[in-house]
């Protein structure tokens, strides 16, 4: 056997493979950590949510494997953030709505196309913002249902109760395969640009929001953070380790505009 052939050589590969495909998974937008890919966990100290009362909930799947959240929107069109579509073919995109469960129930669509905000931008983060739609509608019914969007403009207000849903990682990196929800509320800009400003400006395509002990993180990009049954953010960015009172997400309002006119909508 050479050494090129040996078990530890072979383990180092194995390991510089995985490492590779972390690093890519987590790479847009630069400098931020984009809350996909993980696929594992749940929102941070969230609770066990049915989809019957978050029915607008969908995963955005890459090669049949969750990698973010979306939010159902028309009859064939679904939110979601830009960095999670950024740089992915449509051909590798699915999405699972109505179900609970991540990996099983519900009904899986293809996507036919993934547009992404004009004004996105992958180094800022601004607009991170994205319409996907589904090659087939989708079957609306008690588990499947359109979330209500803001009036163009809208900016929620600092203190607003809002909930964040998803299948993103916990704080331990155990999994969970049931969607989890967390409640929270809109925070100042100010609190964000104070606690994340060295990672990226907070602007007006921007919305802030968190809680103490409770958090969005890796595999929640995409998810919708609602107040009311109105979808007002798009989750987007935030500390690296998710360790964080306050993480960054999509203005929909900012969009609202933006999204009439890519969708219809």
């Amino acid at each position: 056997m050479s050494v090129l052939d040996s078990p530890v050589v072979a383990m180092l590969r194995a390991v510089v493979a995985l490492l590779c495909l972390q690093a890519c998974a987590l790479a847009a937008p630069t400098g931020g950590a984009p809350w996909s890919a993980s696929g594992h966990g749940r929102i941070i100290n969230g609770t066990d949510a049915s989809i019957a009362d978050f029915p607008w909930m969908v995963s955005l799947q890459l090669d049949g494997d969750h990698w973010c959240g979306a939010s159902v929107i028309g009859d064939s069109w679904a939110l979601t953030a830009a960095h999670c579509v950024f740089r992915h073919e449509v051909a590798n995109m699915s999405m699972r709505a109505g179900t609970s469960t991540r990996g099983s129930g519900g009904v899986v669509l293809n996507v036919s196309q993934a547009i992404i905000h004009d004004e996105f931008s992958n180094i800022s983060a601004e607009y991170d913002i994205a319409v996907v739609q589904v090659c087939e509608p989708f079957p609306l019914g008690p588990t499947v249902q359109p979330v209500v969007l803001p009036a163009d403009g809208y900016d929620p207000p600092a203190g607003l109760p809002v909930t964040a849903t998803g299948w993103g990682s916990t704080r331990d990196g155990g999994a969970a395969e049931e969607l989890q929800s967390a409640d929270l509320e809109v925070l100042p800009r100010s609190e964000c640009e104070a606690r994340l400003g060295e990672i990226h400006e907070v602007t007006a395509s921007m919305l802030c929001a968190g809680h103490p002990s409770r958090a969005v993180c890796h595999g929640d990009s995409g998810s919708a953070l609602v107040h009311a049954g109105t979808q007002v953010g798009v989750v987007s960015w935030g500390n690296p380790s998710c360790l964080s009172p306050v993480a960054v997400y999509g203005n929909v309002a900012s969009a609202r505009a933006w999204i009439r006119g890519a969708t219809g909508v």
